[in-house]
């Protein structure tokens, strides 16, 4: 799936259902290929949601701060940054929301 303006599409997991979201990543931005990033990567549903929802916590944090990052013209680089963040803390085991959102955070300011 990509994360886009239009409304959420089902992942291609034959393995794995894909949760529905409605967080506000559905609804604005240019497009992260999340499918791409997870193509090598077995989650259970319920932490994909978390870190879709951290992915969300953590864009949206972002735009709220009127960083420069999340101008129209980075908006796709930093999507990609917190996404892959997000992805490498849940492969490693972090299943903390919080910390995944001050750890990719952390990882795009460091990432500049």
């Amino acid at each position: 799936m990509y994360i886009t303006d239009n409304a959420p599409q089902q992942a291609h997991y034959p393995y794995l259902p894909r949760p529905k979201r409605s967080g506000s990543a559905w609804k604005q931005g240019p497009a992260v290929p999340i499918d791409s990033l997870l193509s090598n990567t077995v989650f259970e549903p319920d932490t994909i949601t978390l870190l879709a929802s951290a992915f969300d916590t953590a864009w949206d944090t972002l735009k709220k701060s009127g960083s420069p990052v999340a101008a129209n013209h980075r908006a796709a680089w930093a999507r990609e940054v917190l996404a892959k963040r997000i992805i490498e803390m849940g492969k490693k085991g972090e299943r903390d929301p919080q910390r995944l959102v001050d750890d990719a955070l952390a990882h795009l300011a460091g990432s500049k």
